[in-house]
C-alpha cells in the first residue's frame, strides 16, 4: 500500500470514527432533552409524537368533513376579466335606462 492510499484509509477511518462519536454524542443529547420532558425513554417520545400527529390528522379530516357539511358556500371569486365585464354591463345598462333631458329647454 502506497503512503497516499495509506493516508487515504487513515482519513476515512478517521472521519468514520468522528462520525459515529457525533452520532453517539446526538443521541445522549436527545435522551438528556426527552427526560427533562418527563418520558423516560426515547421510545416513549416517539409514541407520544405518534399519537399527537394521529389526532392532528384526525382532527383536520373532522374540520374538513364539517366544512364541507355546514360551511360557508361561497362561490369562486371572479377573476379581474369577469368582474370588469360585469362593471362594464352594468354601466351599458344605467346608460342605456337613463332619461336624458335637454337643460336647455324651457331655460329661456
Amino acid at each position: 500500500m502506497c503512503k497516499e492510499e495509506e493516508g487515504l484509509s487513515i482519513k476515512w477511518i478517521f472521519n468514520r470514527t468522528n462520525k459515529f462519536q457525533l452520532l453517539e454524542l446526538k443521541k445522549s443529547e436527545l435522551s438528556g432533552i426527552v427526560k427533562r420532558y418527563g418520558f423516560d425513554t426515547v421510545q416513549q417520545f416517539y409514541n407520544a409524537i405518534k399519537i399527537a400527529q394521529d389526532a392532528t390528522y384526525k382532527y383536520q379530516m373532522d374540520v374538513a368533513t364539517w366544512e364541507e357539511n355546514y360551511g360557508e358556500k361561497t362561490p369562486p371569486k371572479a377573476t379581474f376579466e369577469e368582474r370588469l365585464r360585469i362593471y362594464q354591463r352594468e354601466a351599458d345598462q344605467q346608460h342605456t335606462q337613463r332619461n336624458y333631458h335637454s337643460r336647455d329647454k324651457g331655460a329661456r
